[in-house]
């Protein structure tokens, strides 16, 4: 309300679980944004310093295993069936990633552990953002990069001033009736510095923390847009085990998969985690559009649930005590 995106419903209803008591304008959902970021890797195998390789298709045996076996990338119990085999390195990187409440998704921000400049043949790649910039041209992936691959604290500054504030730019007259942006996160410290709240300050917008381990229902690139990047059918997993099949045909009897190969596997599977559909999805579950109390009501349906099933189950004991 104070950032003038929304004004005040007259028939809410606080004992209706779906009721809003405020109303986004329409035109103000553009200015509300989320962010979070979640670590990938290129790495095939389990993360163990003896399973240096493994077997994407294996079957399980009855027959007890040698040791040399696991050293070779199979658990104890399992069976190579002459499928193709992926090597352990590969490399780590972070992927920043956010939507409007329009349902846009911002461009993906990307920060490898890389001590050199990245090669040119990875940052031409990338996943386009639908949201263009003030050229009228889509928003491109970001790329930083330190010797971790994680997103520090320094690197939040350089994602406000590249990403976030290039997607919320105002209109000449939204800024003029004194609307401001809105950005949600939560509270982790590479989110939360001083420079990064100053310069958001700077730029007339507002920042919205979570209350702290409340992501996993309230935040919706955890519920939704993360786990679909991950797992989707042309999700981030699907894609390295393709990748590494189309690899294996040109004759390679072991592949790794490198940063290089990064932007082949994370342009369609960010495109599809965060596509409109299921950043619209995203906002509605965690009840920020429409403006609900959905997330509060939900829990308590769980809780409400559970109670229910311990009644039941101290009353099925009594009965057999009896």
């Amino acid at each position: 309300l104070d950032a003038k995106l929304a004004v005040e419903n007259p028939d809410y209803n606080p004992n209706e679980p779906f009721s809003q008591p405020i109303l986004i304008k329409p035109d103000c959902a553009k200015y509300i944004v989320e962010f979070d970021e979640s670590n990938l890797t290129m790495d095939q195998c389990e993360t163990s310093k003896k399973r240096k390789t493994m077997t994407l298709s294996t079957t399980n045996a009855k027959a007890k295993k040698k040791k040399r076996d696991f050293d070779n990338g199979l658990r104890p119990g399992e069976k190579d069936n002459g499928a193709v085999i992926a090597t352990k390195g590969g490399g780590k990187f972070t992927v920043v990633g956010g939507s409007r409440a329009d349902g846009y998704g911002l461009p993906a921000c990307v920060t490898c552990a890389y001590k050199k400049d990245l090669p040119i043949s990875m940052t031409k790649g990338g996943p386009k953002s639908e949201i263009l910039d003030e050229n009228g041209k889509p928003l491109e992936t970001v790329f930083m990069r330190n010797d971790k691959g994680g997103m520090k604290h320094y690197l939040s500054l350089e994602y406000a001033k590249r990403v976030l504030i290039p997607s919320v730019r105002l209109s000449p007259e939204d800024k003029a009736r004194g609307v401001q942006p809105v950005i949600i996160t939560d509270g982790h410290g590479s989110h939360f510095t001083c420079e990064f709240v100053q310069h958001l300050k700077e730029q007339g917008c507002r920042l919205v923390l979570r209350p702290p381990h409340t992501t996993h229902v309230s935040q919706g690139c955890d519920v939704v847009n993360f786990w679909r990047l991950k797992n989707g059918s042309d999700g981030w997993n699907k894609a390295k085990a393709n990748l590494v099949l189309q690899k294996a045909k040109t004759g390679q009897s072991r592949v790794t998969l490198n940063l290089t190969d990064a932007m082949t596997c994370l342009t369609p599977a960010y495109n599809g985690g965060f596509s409109r559909p299921n950043n619209v999805k995203a906002w509605d579950v965690i009840g920020v559009l429409p403006f609900t109390r959905r997330v509060c009501w939900n829990l308590k349906a769980r809780e409400d649930a559970q109670d229910r099933a311990l009644e039941a189950d101290q009353c099925e004991r009594l009965m057999r005590v009896k």
